[in-house]
């Protein structure tokens, strides 16, 4: 007997926004074809898709759908035309899966949205034919089955180009040896995480100023979801005697508004709460991250030089990254042999696998606790 399978086509609409040249499905034809509730708001331009247990946020001109409660970053942004919402690929197949049940796999076949059943049902039916009514029998929640995953780290090498930052022992700067050890970083969380996007603010003596480097954190953070920002520098002072390695953090009291409050919420009270809720959880986060980039320092290079401990300060490149970010000073190169030491390449592999190990064991517990929620 020839082995069959089920194969459901989903022919929507492929909108090609032409700046981006990005496709888009239609949400009124995945709402058609999987037969799901639905209530406009037109104040807030937004749309909420029902079905039993389960709900689904779209809002126009924003970069996330949010699916069972959690927030699902887009590759683009939701826009909207004749009545329409249009989402990307990526959204749509998310929300195909979350209304439906687990075996059913969702993915693009010659430009059209196709579901497979893995089962020797029936032969390919016709297109635009609905889903079989035991589609919806089994009931998840999207939390259950979606993982919170680090989607992307950026690494931040002070200073470049005409800005050299401290200059030290024997004219050693500041710009050559942060460089030098974000590179060896980059490399070393590459191998260890393929499937995250690795950003460097840099990677060569050009000049980029703080402003731009926040604003780099701040577009992958919006682009891609959940991301981390680790700045790295040298330590400079009047006394050559100063040495040691310290992590900072945004501390506790700074604030500034993490979301664009018109779009949580017309209750200015509501939205004030839930930017004061981000800017605790990213300080919480930005504190864990801290503190195991400085243990693992210590692991590394406490046995030469001095443990200066986790500390708080509204640096500008933090105080503008909407995410948890540190700015990690490797050593002092106004200290003689710090500075020696810092031109050392089996040195600076030794701070480089420092950070990195502390973005381990900060990536896997915020990702095995699901951002620290369990």
């Amino acid at each position: 007997m020839i082995k069959r399978r089920l194969f459901i086509t989903l022919f929507i609409s492929i909108f090609h926004i032409c700046a981006l040249d990005r496709a888009y499905y239609s949400v009124n034809r995945i709402i058609s074809f999987l037969k799901l509730d639905t209530e406009f708001n037109n104040i807030n331009s937004a749309l909420l898709i029902k079905k039993l247990d389960k709900t689904v946020y779209i809002s126009n001109f924003t970069n996330y759908v949010i699916i069972g409660g959690e927030k699902f970053f887009l590759n683009d942004f939701v826009t909207s035309e004749m009545g329409q919402f249009f989402i990307p690929v990526d959204g749509a197949i998310e929300i195909l899966k979350y209304f439906s049940k687990d075996n059913y796999l969702f993915y693009l076949s010659e430009g059209d949205l196709v579901f497979d059943d893995g089962e020797n049902v029936k032969n390919a039916v016709e297109k635009n034919e609905f889903p079989p009514d035991d589609l919806f029998e089994k009931k998840s929640t999207y939390k259950d089955d979606k993982v919170k995953k680090i989607r992307a780290i950026i690494i931040d090498p002070g200073h470049g180009g005409k800005d050299p930052g401290s200059v030290g022992y024997n004219g050693l700067k500041e710009k050559d040896v942060v460089l030098s050890t974000a590179l060896i970083l980059q490399k070393k969380i590459k191998d260890k995480y393929p499937d995250k996007t690795i950003i460097m603010t840099r990677d060569r003596d050009v000049f980029i100023p703080l402003e731009e480097r926040a604003n780099i954190a701040n577009r992958t953070y919006e682009k891609l979801g959940e991301t981390i920002f680790i700045s790295i520098h040298v330590n400079s002072s009047r006394s050559s005697k100063s040495y040691g390695f310290e992590t900072w953090h945004l501390n506790a009291d700074y604030k500034r508004d993490i979301l664009n409050k018109e779009s949580i919420s017309d209750d200015k009270s509501v939205a004030n709460i839930v930017n004061a809720m981000m800017i605790e959880e990213i300080y919480k986060e930005s504190k864990e991250l801290a503190k195991n980039i400085q243990d693992k320092l210590e692991e590394r290079i406490g046995y030469v030089s001095k443990n200066r401990g986790i500390k708080e300060e509204k640096y500008f490149v933090i105080k503008k990254s909407v995410m948890p970010a540190v700015l990690v000073e490797i050593g002092f190169n106004s200290n003689k042999y710090e500075a020696i030491r810092l031109t050392n390449y089996s040195y600076l592999n030794k701070i480089a696998a420092g950070i990195f190990d502390g973005l381990i064991k900060f990536i896997s517990d915020y990702e095995k606790t699901k951002g620290f929620t369990e």
